[in-house]
Protein backbone atom coordinates (compact mmCIF):
# COMPACT_ATOMS: atom_id res chain seq x y z
CA UNK A 1 0.00 0.00 0.00
CA UNK A 2 2.85 2.37 0.87
CA UNK A 3 4.47 1.79 -2.56
CA UNK A 4 1.14 2.52 -4.24
CA UNK A 5 0.85 5.81 -2.32
CA UNK A 6 4.39 6.81 -3.31
CA UNK A 7 3.76 5.95 -6.97
CA UNK A 8 0.52 7.96 -6.96
CA UNK A 9 2.32 10.93 -5.42
CA UNK A 10 5.06 10.74 -8.07
CA UNK A 11 2.47 10.50 -10.85
CA UNK A 12 0.63 13.51 -9.43
CA UNK A 13 3.83 15.56 -9.30
CA UNK A 14 4.73 14.59 -12.87
CA UNK A 15 1.26 15.46 -14.13
CA UNK A 16 1.32 18.81 -12.36
CA UNK A 17 4.75 19.50 -13.86
CA UNK A 18 3.55 18.57 -17.35
CA UNK A 19 0.32 20.55 -16.94
CA UNK A 20 2.33 23.57 -15.78
CA UNK A 21 4.67 23.17 -18.73
CA UNK A 22 1.79 23.02 -21.20
CA UNK A 23 0.28 26.14 -19.63
CA UNK A 24 3.44 28.23 -19.68
CA UNK A 25 2.69 31.91 -20.27
CA UNK A 26 3.35 33.73 -23.52
CA UNK A 27 6.98 34.82 -23.62
CA UNK A 28 9.28 36.69 -25.97
CA UNK A 29 10.13 33.28 -27.44
CA UNK A 30 6.52 32.96 -28.60
CA UNK A 31 6.54 36.44 -30.07
CA UNK A 32 9.86 35.94 -31.88
CA UNK A 33 9.78 32.30 -33.02
CA UNK A 34 6.26 30.83 -32.97
CA UNK A 35 5.26 29.20 -36.24
CA UNK A 36 2.19 30.60 -37.99
CA UNK A 37 1.39 26.98 -38.96
CA UNK A 38 1.53 25.66 -35.38
CA UNK A 39 -1.99 25.08 -34.02
CA UNK A 40 -0.54 25.06 -30.47
CA UNK A 41 1.15 28.46 -30.74
CA UNK A 42 0.27 31.17 -28.23
CA UNK A 43 1.28 34.13 -30.39
CA UNK A 44 0.46 35.06 -34.00
CA UNK A 45 3.58 33.41 -35.42
CA UNK A 46 6.55 34.49 -37.47
CA UNK A 47 7.49 33.14 -40.89
CA UNK A 48 10.79 31.25 -40.71
CA UNK A 49 12.54 33.74 -42.99
CA UNK A 50 11.45 36.60 -40.69
CA UNK A 51 12.89 35.14 -37.47
CA UNK A 52 15.80 37.18 -36.10
CA UNK A 53 18.05 34.52 -34.55
CA UNK A 54 20.10 36.99 -32.47
CA UNK A 55 16.92 37.92 -30.62
CA UNK A 56 14.92 34.68 -30.82
CA UNK A 57 17.62 32.24 -29.67
CA UNK A 58 18.34 33.97 -26.33
CA UNK A 59 14.61 34.53 -25.72
CA UNK A 60 13.81 30.88 -26.39
CA UNK A 61 16.80 29.60 -24.40
CA UNK A 62 15.50 31.65 -21.46
CA UNK A 63 12.00 30.19 -21.92
CA UNK A 64 13.37 26.63 -22.12
CA UNK A 65 15.41 27.32 -18.99
CA UNK A 66 12.31 28.46 -17.10
CA UNK A 67 10.00 25.80 -18.55
CA UNK A 68 12.26 22.86 -19.54
CA UNK A 69 9.31 20.47 -19.98
CA UNK A 70 7.41 22.73 -22.35
CA UNK A 71 7.56 21.23 -25.83
CA UNK A 72 6.40 24.51 -27.38
CA UNK A 73 9.54 26.33 -26.31
CA UNK A 74 11.86 23.55 -27.51
CA UNK A 75 10.07 23.59 -30.86
CA UNK A 76 10.39 27.36 -31.16
CA UNK A 77 14.05 27.27 -30.11
CA UNK A 78 14.55 24.70 -32.87
CA UNK A 79 12.96 27.10 -35.36
CA UNK A 80 15.26 29.90 -34.24
CA UNK A 81 18.32 27.67 -34.67
CA UNK A 82 17.01 26.58 -38.06
CA UNK A 83 16.87 30.19 -39.19
CA UNK A 84 20.47 30.56 -37.97
CA UNK A 85 21.30 27.47 -40.07
CA UNK A 86 22.53 25.59 -36.99
CA UNK A 87 20.78 22.43 -38.11
CA UNK A 88 22.29 19.95 -35.64
CA UNK A 89 21.00 22.01 -32.72
CA UNK A 90 17.69 22.42 -34.57
CA UNK A 91 17.31 18.64 -34.72
CA UNK A 92 18.11 18.29 -30.99
CA UNK A 93 15.34 20.70 -30.01
CA UNK A 94 12.82 19.33 -32.48
CA UNK A 95 13.48 15.83 -31.07
CA UNK A 96 12.86 17.03 -27.50
CA UNK A 97 9.54 18.52 -28.54
CA UNK A 98 8.64 15.60 -30.84
CA UNK A 99 9.14 13.12 -28.01
CA UNK A 100 6.52 15.09 -26.08
CA UNK A 101 4.09 14.55 -28.95
CA UNK A 102 4.37 18.08 -30.28
CA UNK A 103 2.98 17.56 -33.78
CA UNK A 104 4.63 20.56 -35.44
CA UNK A 105 8.02 19.41 -34.13
CA UNK A 106 7.39 15.91 -35.47
CA UNK A 107 6.55 17.30 -38.89
CA UNK A 108 9.60 19.59 -38.93
CA UNK A 109 11.83 16.75 -37.75
CA UNK A 110 10.56 14.69 -40.69
CA UNK A 111 11.54 17.58 -42.94
CA UNK A 112 15.03 17.66 -41.43
CA UNK A 113 15.51 13.94 -42.20
CA UNK A 114 14.02 14.38 -45.67
CA UNK A 115 16.45 17.19 -46.53
CA UNK A 116 19.43 15.87 -44.59
CA UNK A 117 19.73 19.04 -42.52
CA UNK A 118 21.49 18.44 -39.20
CA UNK A 119 21.32 14.72 -39.75
CA UNK A 120 21.93 12.22 -42.49
CA UNK A 121 19.25 12.17 -45.19
CA UNK A 122 16.97 9.33 -44.14
CA UNK A 123 13.67 8.78 -45.92
CA UNK A 124 12.63 5.99 -43.53
CA UNK A 125 12.93 8.24 -40.48
CA UNK A 126 11.37 11.15 -42.38
CA UNK A 127 8.37 8.98 -43.23
CA UNK A 128 8.12 7.83 -39.60
CA UNK A 129 8.08 11.39 -38.23
CA UNK A 130 5.61 12.54 -40.89
CA UNK A 131 3.38 9.60 -39.92
CA UNK A 132 3.58 10.51 -36.24
CA UNK A 133 2.82 14.17 -36.94
CA UNK A 134 -0.83 13.53 -37.63
CA UNK A 135 -3.37 12.96 -40.32
CA UNK A 136 -3.53 16.48 -41.72
CA UNK A 137 -3.11 17.34 -45.38
CA UNK A 138 0.53 18.46 -45.03
CA UNK A 139 1.53 15.17 -43.39
CA UNK A 140 -0.32 13.15 -46.03
CA UNK A 141 1.33 15.08 -48.87
CA UNK A 142 4.76 14.69 -47.26
CA UNK A 143 4.26 10.92 -46.93
CA UNK A 144 3.13 10.67 -50.56
CA UNK A 145 6.28 12.48 -51.60
CA UNK A 146 8.32 10.04 -49.51
CA UNK A 147 6.67 6.94 -50.99
CA UNK A 148 7.87 7.93 -54.47
CA UNK A 149 11.47 7.80 -53.22
CA UNK A 150 11.25 4.64 -51.13
CA UNK A 151 11.30 0.93 -51.86
CA UNK A 152 8.49 -1.29 -50.52
CA UNK A 153 10.96 -2.62 -47.93
CA UNK A 154 11.77 0.91 -46.76
CA UNK A 155 8.07 1.76 -46.48
CA UNK A 156 7.45 -1.39 -44.45
CA UNK A 157 10.40 -0.54 -42.19
CA UNK A 158 9.12 3.03 -41.71
CA UNK A 159 5.66 1.73 -40.79
CA UNK A 160 7.20 -0.74 -38.35
CA UNK A 161 9.33 2.02 -36.78
CA UNK A 162 6.23 4.22 -36.45
CA UNK A 163 4.42 1.45 -34.56
CA UNK A 164 7.44 0.80 -32.34
CA UNK A 165 7.82 4.51 -31.61
CA UNK A 166 4.16 4.78 -30.58
CA UNK A 167 4.56 1.70 -28.36
CA UNK A 168 7.53 3.39 -26.65
CA UNK A 169 5.51 6.58 -26.06
CA UNK A 170 7.70 8.44 -28.56
CA UNK A 171 10.89 7.87 -26.55
CA UNK A 172 14.14 6.89 -28.27
CA UNK A 173 12.52 6.55 -31.67
CA UNK A 174 15.70 7.18 -33.62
Amino acid sequence: MRLHTVLCAVALVLNVTNATAQNAPVTDCDKLAASPDDPQRKAPGVALNKIKPKMAIPACETAVGKFPNDARFNFQLGRAYSRAKNYQTTVEHYKKAAEQNYLSAQFNLGTMYYNGHGTAKDYVRAYMWFSLSGEDVASAVAKQKMVRRMSPAQIARAQEMTSQCKAKNLRNCD
